[in-house]
């Protein structure tokens, strides 16, 4: 958007998919990492994404046996 010479239609179109990105699954999020050529703030490209799970696991208890977990999968 901040290239010298980007057009107000090209940086409006630019807007509005930065707007709605969070609502984009993993398959249109990499459609348009494509379609943009979005690269990394060191010029390297982007993997394609993917599901990556944030949560790790604990050990609780006395003895530390004992898997913890969120109450999602604890009902």
């Amino acid at each position: 958007m901040e290239a010298p010479g980007t057009d107000a239609a090209k940086k409006d179109e630019l807007e509005r998919v930065k707007n709605q990105i969070d609502d984009c699954d993993a398959n249109a999020l990499g459609e348009l990492l494509t379609k943009y050529s979005v690269k990394s703030p060191q010029g390297n490209p982007i993997s394609e994404p993917f599901a990556f799970n944030l949560m790790f696991g604990s050990q609780i208890g006395p003895h530390g046996n004992l898997q913890g977990c969120a109450p999602a999968c604890c009902t």
